[in-house]
């Protein structure tokens, strides 16, 4: 028997193959947002979508919306740094609620999406 595979390994090919790898990405970073840009912007943000390495994310407030413009490179740096792989080369903001969704509601935005 060969040598064992990490999981990854087998399931990013797959995750591709299946057309499942941007849901994978986003579920990613909605479950690690907080660690990734931090406790303050990650109380006034959620990300909702990534297509053609473009995060949306919804932001609580304009007032957000205006800092987070001048903060845009940084986070998107850190983002990338943190999953070790370029997976956002831009981050487009909208203002609407921040609140944590279910996987069901996510699912259902996706499906939104591509139809």
């Amino acid at each position: 028997m060969g040598k064992p595979q990490q999981i990854s390994t087998i399931l990013k090919p797959l995750l591709k193959r299946y057309g499942l790898e941007n849901q994978m990405q986003i579920y990613t970073l909605t479950d690690q947002w907080e660690n990734l840009v931090g406790y303050q912007v990650a109380a006034h943000t959620l990300p909702y979508h990534l297509k053609f390495r473009k995060l949306y994310l919804f932001v609580d407030s304009p007032t957000w919306m205006n800092q987070l413009i001048y903060l845009k490179e940084e986070l998107k740096n850190k983002i990338n740094r943190e999953i070790g792989e370029v997976w956002v080369q831009d981050i487009i903001m909208k203002v609407g609620s921040v609140e944590k969704k279910s996987t069901e509601e996510l699912e259902m935005n996706m499906s939104d999406e591509i139809n």
